[in-house]
């Protein structure tokens, strides 16, 4: 079974960062390492958005996977609202 997550995150407002930050999310240009860390987390499907500084997510997540201690990856709360504590 899947659970579909949503989250919002503020970037420094700085055009060179932003521009950095596209770059090294282009497609293809995400690591290896990074999407195998993603799929063995329970992330089946992700898109992002960017509007000014904020980017939002939208992820498909298995609910039966078990999250590694990494807190990035770790799921919502039962709440469906919070991030757990790193």
């Amino acid at each position: 079974m899947r659970r579909r997550t949503c989250l919002a995150i503020d970037l420094r407002d700085d055009a060179e960062a932003i521009a950095e930050y596209e770059r090294l999310h282009e497609p293809g240009a995400v690591w290896p390492e990074v999407i195998a860390d993603l799929r063995s987390n329970g992330y089946e499907e992700m898109t992002i958005w960017r509007t000014g500084n904020r980017l939002i997510m939208i992820a498909d997540i298995e609910t039966d996977a078990t999250p590694t201690k990494n807190p990035l990856f770790s799921p919502l709360s039962t709440d469906g609202r919070t991030l757990p504590q790193a």
